[in-house]
Formats: structure tokens, C-alpha cells, sequence
């Protein structure tokens, strides 16, 4: 996972979603960090983090990557 200040994370996520790992935006962005499902999908097939894009370690890792 790239390095990230927590403290910025932290308050991305809360702007994102609130801290909901099943939160869905209008427009189809998943998880805590918001991740559209076709940015997720790139994320995958290149930084290799694979998953369920609401399980809160994998939305968090995709999202900081």
C-alpha cells in the first residue's frame, strides 16, 4: 500500500462515505474510499488487490493505491 498520511485518509473516507463500507453512490461508486467499479477493476489488474470492493482492507487499499 502506497504511503499515505492517515490523517488525510481518514478524513477522504469520512467526506466519501462516512465511514459506511456498504455505502453506493447515485452513480455506482462502492466502499469506503468511493471506487468506481471499472477503476476498481484497473486497480485489480494492476497493483494486483483483488476482492470484495465493500470489504473495508481491499476498498482501503484500492483507494489509497
Amino acid at each position: 500500500m502506497p504511503l499515505v498520511d492517515w490523517r488525510l485518509w481518514k478524513a477522504q473516507v469520512k467526506a466519501e462515505s462516512a465511514f459506511k463500507p456498504g455505502a453506493v453512490s447515485p452513480v455506482g461508486a462502492m466502499g469506503l474510499a468511493q471506487i468506481m467499479p471499472a477503476t476498481f477493476a484497473d486497480i485489480g489488474r494492476k497493483a494486483g488487490i483483488k476482492g470484495n470492493p465493500f470489504d473495508p482492507e481491499v476498498n482501503l487499499m484500492a483507494g489509497a493505491y
